[in-house]
């Protein structure tokens, strides 16, 4: 929609990573999903969901995702890391 999140005038799809505080990996996806639905933002499909700590492939020195995870749990809500977005 013009003026929201993503303007889907322009845009066809994007990708984005959630980070959020969640007592396992299915309230997790269900909050993920409840966040992005209030957006006004369909979820095609959700890649994986995973405890921050355990993924050995992430840069543990990023500084969005450091960002990102301190405001999920101070905030205790979804926070959305940056939008890499397709044209329509």
């Amino acid at each position: 929609m013009p003026g929201g999140i993503l303007d889907t005038s322009i845009t066809a799809g994007a990708m984005i990573r959630c980070y959020g505080v969640a007592k396992d990996s299915a309230v997790a996806e269900q909050e993920m999903r409840t966040a992005l639905e209030l957006d006004a933002l369909a979820v095609v499909a959700i890649e994986w969901c995973v405890e921050n700590d355990a993924t050995e492939w992430e840069n543990p020195d990023d500084p969005d995702a450091a960002a990102c995870i301190l405001s999920a749990k101070e905030s205790r809500g979804v926070v959305y890391s940056e939008f890499h977005s397709w044209s329509t």
